[in-house]
């Protein structure tokens, strides 16, 4: 190799291109993020074939640095001076990475190193915004990161045009990256704050980049609502970009919004049959439904509580078709015990005395070897309460009860005291209930389920008043989405007087279950006479 043909400028115009690739450039940055390379090269082989050498020099770079991005620096040197031998130029970007890979590689050729840093130097001088531009995205998007050398980058293009779009966008996200490296919320306020601005003139355009970032944007302030109208807006604009979806996905995860964000990886798929990324977040996604449906504060009240399961026949059915789901597709799961606990609860989801029978044998071969494995003295529970051993089943969650508290296993723990605490109320140990209530909140303070508890054992004691600060914040905890919490809440405001109260809980929950003519009966009708009179 002669390193000194790296000395030479030669033709500073930039390769010619039938269509441009600012729309392109947030999807090949996004394939480079997730690590997804081979389809990164897809894109450039696929414009290859359609315009030939017309494609243009940065699409064949960013091919190049996908082979640097995994480690592969001999190769990426190949590939690298193919792409300025076929540019016939001194291109900013490909000199900054040919210098990198060569400092990289394992037979480091230090003639080739100094004539590159002598290159790239003369480079930066003469380099329009695009390479400029282009060769800040290289420092950002390797790993670590090179912010100040992209920065760098970016105050040069803005040098040559501080209106430049690409420039502004560009300096936005950096300021995004490097707010979530900072500890400190005062840096952290002042680099978002920049970031917005950064982005301001480029949004007005609606420019794929800058909306992007705008979600970004949201995400990191925790904005969720905020940033799923940026993606949307995405979406709707821009249908071919997948990517998108993904991102809609993860914040309807956030959001705890299941169904909307299992439909849009369904969505993906739909556009991408092979998108692991789409795989990944939907199995996330059905097991985090099967954990609502087993938890006993939730859905789950419906394995073991026979009248509810009863009540509640169509829910339940949608829990076990998303267990049965995961249990014909075992590959997607990592076998573990935790695992096989899952799974255990998709069998009870039949509520077969075989597959009951089939759980406890499981269970008890776990607990053999780990006698304290908490989901499974759990799931055993459940087990026995649904064939109607209750004393049976009450030991078992009183030992986890003496089992000493581990965050790890907090959701286990949590449902078992839960489960405890509502056997208790069945026999009116009320004592008892109450101090499993209070322990389960001394780990949670916003369980829904424990303060609704508490609620019920004042108001079994006619203790309205009390009960209905109890039931508020079950209703608050629980985001007022409980029509049942809803009307013990206002019926309690109505045994205390608390007219105007119960009326403004009985409309909310109307609002949303316009078909419950229980709580317009029982308590709205009653609560606007008592006023009137």
């Amino acid at each position: 190799m002669n390193s000194s043909k790296y000395d030479d400028e030669g033709d500073t115009s930039s390769s010619s291109s039938i269509t441009s690739i600012e729309n392109l450039r947030p999807l090949l940055y996004s394939y480079v993020e997730s690590e997804l390379f081979d389809r990164l090269r897809g894109v450039v082989s696929k414009k290859q074939k359609l315009y030939g050498q017309a494609v243009s020099t940065e699409l064949k770079f960013w091919s190049a640095f996908a082979t640097l991005a995994q480690g592969k620096y001999e190769n990426s040197v190949h590939e690298l001076e193919k792409v300025m031998r076929d540019s016939h130029q001194s291109y900013l970007p490909v000199l900054t990475a040919l210098l990198y890979s060569h400092s990289r590689c394992e037979l480091t050729d230090n003639q080739a190193v100094k004539s590159l840093t002598r290159a790239v130097m003369k480079a930066e001088k003469r380099a329009d915004e695009d390479a400029l531009l282009t060769t800040a995205r290289f420092y950002m998007l390797l790993s670590p990161p090179q912010y100040d050398d992209a920065m760098k980058m970016v105050k040069s293009a803005l040098k040559i045009d501080g209106k430049n779009l690409h420039a502004l966008c560009t300096r936005g996200w950096i300021y995004l990256f490097q707010s979530e490296l900072r500890s400190s919320n005062e840096e952290k306020k002042e680099l978002l704050q920049s970031a917005a601005r950064s982005f301001q003139p480029a949004l007005k355009a609606k420019s794929l980049d800058s909306l992007l970032g705008l979600t970004r944007y949201f995400q990191i302030r925790k904005q969720f609502s905020k940033a799923l109208e940026a993606i949307n807006q995405v979406i709707v604009r821009h249908a071919w970009f997948t990517a998108a979806l993904l991102t809609k996905a993860r914040l309807l995860l956030s959001m705890s919004e299941w169904t909307d964000a299992k439909s849009t990886c369904e969505r993906c798929l739909e556009e991408d049959k092979e998108n692991v990324d789409a795989l990944r977040i939907l199995t996330l996604i059905q097991v985090m439904m099967v954990r609502i449906y087993i938890s006993p504060g939730g859905i789950g009240t419906y394995l073991w509580d026979q009248q509810s399961f009863e009540n509640n026949r169509g829910e339940a059915q949608e829990a076990q078709d998303v267990i049965e789901s995961l249990m014909r597709e075992p590959p997607m799961l990592p076998h573990t015990k935790h695992d096989e606990i899952l799974l255990c609860y998709g069998k009870l989801m039949t509520r077969q005395k075989e597959d009951i029978d089939y759980v406890l044998r499981k269970c008890l071969k776990i607990i053999e070897v780990e006698r304290h494995f908490v989901p499974a003295l759990l799931c055993m529970s459940v087990a026995l309460k649904m064939i109607n051993q209750n004393g049976k089943a009450r030991n078992q969650l009183k030992r986890i009860c003496k089992i000493p508290y581990r965050r790890i296993y907090g959701r286990e723990f949590e449902e078992a005291y839960l489960m405890l605490a509502n056997i208790y109320m069945g026999t009116k140990k009320y004592d008892l209930a109450l101090e499993l209530c209070k322990r389960c909140l001394k780990y949670n303070k916003s369980c829904s389920k424990a303060w609704e508890h508490r609620g019920r054992i004042m108001e079994e004691e006619h203790s309205y008043k009390d009960a209905a600060e109890f039931y508020e914040k079950a209703w608050f905890y629980g985001q007022e989405a409980s029509s049942t919490v809803g009307y013990k809440l206002a019926f309690n405001y109505l045994k205390a007087h608390r007219y105007i109260d119960a009326i403004d809980v009985c409309h909310k929950v109307l609002n949303k279950h316009p078909n419950y003519p229980k709580i317009r009966d029982e308590i709205l009708d009653r609560a606007r006479q008592a006023l009137r009179s």
